[in-house]
């Protein structure tokens, strides 16, 4: 203890106390030394030990075959004999056995710990995995640590966690959960420290409109459906607006539309890695890794039908409601066409007086131009692809394109263009219609 309280005055050269660096590498030089001998001593007097990992007070043995007493026994020994081969006041205890355990790197690891051999329950003893970790949600946390309680009491039987596992997902895809196991508490800086939104609880403050919360203080917030190919930044909302939200601490009016919990990403993008990071160490009797897919597990089994984003007792007219609503539409201009649901062609007022045949070719002329760049972005798309079915696309810019790129490839090259000259394509169209691609401004040619 005092060698460690030295170490952190004397290592530290810019906010230390009293810097020496030469007593700081003193220590470490000390420490490595005795660690290392009391390696060596373990893995040639002790029949079968393997020290898997040793930090600067502590040592991890693994002793195959032994029982839990037997491992008492040998821990017992080691302890006395290293304590005797280093100068007082050095000593080394016994600290526990863990029968089993699951080391994962440094100072992760997890398993049933047994502090004497007359113990008659175990100690889920965990460091520095998720069960532990503050930025995990509660759901999480559960089911890791209950799919880890059922492979230990299954003595290394998996067919007992896949059945949890599977049992509790259909459990959460039918809506028996607490919303409160989902909240996500994520401490948030200052706003002007972020270059761009920020993580998630940043962009679910922003999103909530309230005050910014104080330096160090951990903000509510969980992922809600949203409509296919939505962000995560867009769907990170505050508890109180999802259905069955304002847990303790989140009080406030709810908001409307409420908002239905994405059960699907707390499976697929937090429960599954978290338990294949653990799992996938497991190993087959032949010695193979990777024979275990948890992901695969929480996927298989009935799926309900997708909720609508919306509550469909908060959310109001629907699109179908609103157009029928809304009544007949001008088939010029698309303005609400009022009484004329009986003619044909269906104008509205100004179209009927003579400012249909206008709009109708402006309209036309709209849909061609942009049927001309999607018609592009696809042959584009195809041809550095390499397909031989479309004709090769040639492009100019404002300087002379050149040519010599290998045949089925894209070639970028610089030329002396301006750098506010853009692509117009071949199209056919005349200039000034918007054929040019106005997203880049570089002063590249592309060659065939």
């Amino acid at each position: 203890m005092i060698a460690n309280v030295t170490y952190g005055y004397t290592a530290a050269s810019f906010s230390g106390r009293m810097p020496c660096v030469e007593v700081a590498d003193a220590i470490v030089q000390t420490a490595r030394r005795t660690l290392e001998r009391a390696v060596r001593w373990v893995e040639s007097e002790v029949a079968g030990a393997e020290v898997v990992y040793g930090d600067t007070d502590s040592l991890f043995v693994h002793l195959p075959g032994r029982s839990k007493e037997e491992a008492f026994e040998q821990g017992a020994r080691i302890a006395r004999e290293v304590t005797r081969q280093n100068p007082h006041p050095v000593e080394l205890q016994m600290d526990k056995v863990y029968y089993p355990c699951c080391l994962v790197s440094k100072k992760r690891y997890v398993g049933h710990a047994w502090q004497a051999p007359e113990d008659a329950a175990p100690v889920f003893d965990a460091k520095g995995i998720e069960t532990v970790r503050r930025d995990q949600c509660a759901a999480t946390q559960r089911l890791l640590r209950g799919s880890l309680e059922t492979f230990f009491r299954s003595g290394g039987d998996l067919s007992p966690v896949k059945a949890y596992l599977q049992e509790h997902a259909e459990r959460l895809r039918s809506g028996r959960f607490s919303l409160q196991d989902f909240v996500f508490h994520h401490e948030v800086r200052p706003p002007d420290e972020y270059r761009g939104q920020g993580p998630l609880a940043a962009q679910a403050v922003r999103r909530d409109g309230g005050p910014w919360p104080s330096p160090g203080q951990r903000v509510p917030f969980v992922v809600a459906e949203g409509p296919p190919g939505s962000r995560l930044r867009d769907v990170a909302v505050h508890p109180r607006e999802v259905v069955g939200g304002s847990p303790p601490g989140c009080g406030g009016p709810a908001r409307a539309p409420p908002l239905h919990l994405d059960v699907d990403y707390y499976l697929e993008r937090q429960i599954g890695p978290v338990l294949q990071r653990l799992f996938v160490l497991l190993r087959s009797p032949s010695g193979a890794a990777g024979v275990v897919n948890v992901r695969r597990w929480l996927s298989e089994g009935p799926r309900p039908r997708r909720r609508d984003v919306a509550a469909s007792a908060a959310a109001g007219p629907t699109v179908l409601r609103a157009l029928a609503a809304r009544g007949p539409a001008c088939e010029a201009c698309g303005a609400a066409a009022c009484g004329a649901a009986a003619r044909r062609p269906r104008l509205c007022g100004a179209c009927g007086g003579g400012q249909a045949v206008p709009r109708l070719a402006e309209a036309l002329w709209r849909r061609r131009r942009w049927e001309a760049r999607v018609q592009q972005c696809s042959e584009l798309c195809l041809h550095c692809a390499g397909s031989a079915q479309r004709p090769p696309i040639a492009a100019t810019s404002t300087a002379t394109s050149s040519s010599g790129g290998r045949p089925g490839r894209c070639s970028w090259r610089r030329r002396g263009a301006p750098a506010a000259g853009r692509w117009r394509w071949r199209t056919g169209e005349p200039a000034g219609l918007g054929s040019r691609l106005r997203p880049w401004g570089w002063p590249y040619s592309l060659a065939e």
